[in-house]
C-alpha cells in the first residue's frame, strides 16, 4: 500500500512539473518573433535569435536595413508561405521557412533557415526582397520577351494531351485485347522535360530532364510555392504512339493478289 502511494506521488509530481514548464519555441515562432524584434529596432535582441558563427561582421548594419525595410505600417499581417525541414540521424532539424510579410501598401518576401539542437531553434539565415501585395502577380504568365523554346515547349504542351485523349479514345472504341492495360499505358507520358517560364534569355541550367517519371496527359502547368515562377513541363506520348501505330499496321488492306504466272 505504501508502495503504491509512493508511486501515485512521484506519477503526480512529474505531472506538475510537466505542466509547469514552458513550451519549447518552433522554428516559425522564433522567425516570427525575430522580425518583430527587427521592425521594433530592438537589434541586440534580435541577434540573440542568431547562431552565434551565422552573423557577419556587419551583423548590426545588416540588420539595420532590415530594419528599414519592414517598416510597411502599423503591424503588418505575416504569413507563412511556405514550410519544410529535414531531420539528420542526430536529432538536429533544419527548417526552412517563406514568410510574406504584407503592409498597407508595400510587402517583402523573407527567406529564413533554422537550426534546432537540444530542442532550441536558431538562426543560420535570413534575407529578404520586395514582394507584391498580391504573390500571384510576382511572377505572372506572360507571352510576350520567352525565349523561342518555350513557344515550341507550349505548343507540345497543347498538342500532346491532344493525341493523348485521341488514342484513349480509339482504344475505348476500338475494345482491344487487354484494353484497361491499353487506356492506362496510353494516358501516362513518360518522362519530363519542364523549365520555368520566366521572360528573358535562354538559361540552360533552369531546364531539366527527368527520365524516370510520368504524367498524367503528358503535360503539366504549375505554381507551387505560389511565389515561384509558373513550370511548364512536357513527356512523351509513348503509349499514345504504340498504340496509334499498331493500328495502323492492322487497318493496313493487304496488297491485292498478282496475275498468275503465264506459260
Amino acid at each position: 500500500m505504501r508502495r503504491a502511494a509512493h508511486v501515485l506521488a512521484a506519477s503526480l509530481g512529474v505531472l506538475l512539473v510537466g505542466a509547469a514548464a514552458p513550451e519549447a519555441e518552433s522554428a516559425e515562432e522564433k522567425v516570427r518573433r525575430c522580425l518583430e524584434q527587427i521592425r521594433a529596432g530592438e537589434i541586440a535582441a534580435a541577434r540573440a535569435c542568431f547562431v552565434p558563427e551565422a552573423l557577419p561582421e556587419d551583423a548590426d548594419a545588416v540588420l539595420g536595413h532590415a530594419h528599414d525595410a519592414l517598416q510597411l505600417g502599423e503591424a503588418p499581417e505575416v504569413e507563412t508561405v511556405y514550410r519544410w525541414f529535414r531531420q539528420s540521424a542526430g536529432g538536429d532539424r533544419s527548417d526552412q521557412l517563406v514568410l510574406h510579410v504584407r503592409g498597407p501598401e508595400k510587402a517583402l518576401l523573407v527567406f529564413a533557415e533554422t537550426h534546432t539542437r537540444s530542442g532550441a531553434p536558431a538562426l543560420v539565415a535570413l534575407r529578404w526582397e520586395p514582394a507584391p501585395l498580391n504573390l500571384r502577380e510576382r511572377y505572372p504568365f506572360q507571352l510576350a520577351g520567352v525565349p523561342p523554346f518555350y513557344y515550341a515547349l507550349l505548343g507540345a504542351a497543347i498538342a500532346i494531351p491532344i493525341l493523348i485523349v485521341y488514342a484513349a479514345v480509339r482504344c475505348f472504341r476500338q475494345r482491344p485485347r487487354r484494353r484497361w492495360l491499353w487506356l492506362l499505358f496510353i494516358l501516362f507520358g513518360v518522362g519530363r522535360l519542364s523549365a520555368p517560364w520566366v521572360p528573358g534569355p535562354l538559361q540552360l541550367e533552369q531546364i531539366r530532364l527527368q527520365p524516370l517519371e510520368f504524367q498524367l496527359l503528358g503535360a503539366g502547368f504549375a505554381k507551387m510555392p505560389i511565389y515561384d515562377p509558373w513550370v511548364l513541363s512536357v513527356s512523351f506520348p509513348l503509349g499514345a504512339v504504340l498504340f496509334l501505330s499498331r493500328r495502323a499496321r492492322i487497318a493496313e488492306p493487304a496488297p491485292a493478289p498478282g496475275p498468275p504466272p503465264g506459260l
